[in-house]
């Protein structure tokens, strides 16, 4: 719930993981509205309005994985695999030139992706952002927690999670037979473990 009623990408995700084992539909519907806030690039807006098509595009580094995160559990509990071939469209890119957050209305385009796409765009991106300096994630502008939005640097929290994110949607990438996907996800996490332990382990 926000105060001006617009939906909040991670925020909706995460309330539907509460509803798979007695209302799976209602997660099914939601894991596929996500998708189509998606940008070509792999980001996702952080909230919109469903009335008029506003939203919010900014460097949140968490909210995108969200969506393959509660898409693997979603398959892991319901086994309902249909869902990773439906079609979306993405959204129009608006680039945000200088700022670190973008207000506008963004239509969909002409340009669709399955789900299973959509959530493995998300991965690459996410994986795109990670620091030469230490191989771990950089933080944006808020790794769930939204207060970090002036702080600049890398996350423990979020290489841990697209850890957890790559395991899960291994399996995923193994329903579709993308031997190059599930390759990449054992690969990452195990450098992203590797990183971790040598850049933010005190012993």
């Amino acid at each position: 719930y926000q105060s001006g009623g617009a939906i909040g990408f991670r925020d909706q995700l995460q309330d539907t993981l509460a509803l798979i084992n007695f209302w799976p539909d209602r997660t099914r519907d939601q894991i596929i509205l996500h998708a189509s806030k998606q940008f070509e690039k792999g980001d996702v807006l952080h909230w919109w309005h469903d009335h008029n098509s506003t939203g919010i595009r900014t460097y949140f580094s968490d909210d995108y994985l969200w969506l393959p995160y509660v898409l693997s559990e979603y398959i892991e509990k319901t086994k309902d695999t249909s869902v990773l071939d439906v079609k979306t469209k993405y959204l129009e890119d608006k680039p945000m030139g200088d700022k670190r957050e973008y207000y506008d209305v963004f239509h969909n385009i002409d340009v669709e992706d399955t789900v299973y796409e959509h959530a493995k765009k998300t991965i690459t991106y996410g994986l795109s952002r990670t620091s030469p300096k230490n191989g771990l994630l950089d933080i944006g502008d808020g790794d769930w927690n939204d207060g970090f939005s002036n702080i600049r640097g890398q996350s423990v929290w979020l290489s841990f999670f697209m850890m957890e994110v790559l395991r899960k949607f291994k399996e995923v990438a193994k329903i579709k037979e993308d031997e190059e996907m599930v390759k990449t996800c054992d690969k990452q996490r195990h450098v992203l473990k590797h990183n971790i332990l040598a850049n933010a382990w005190d012993g």
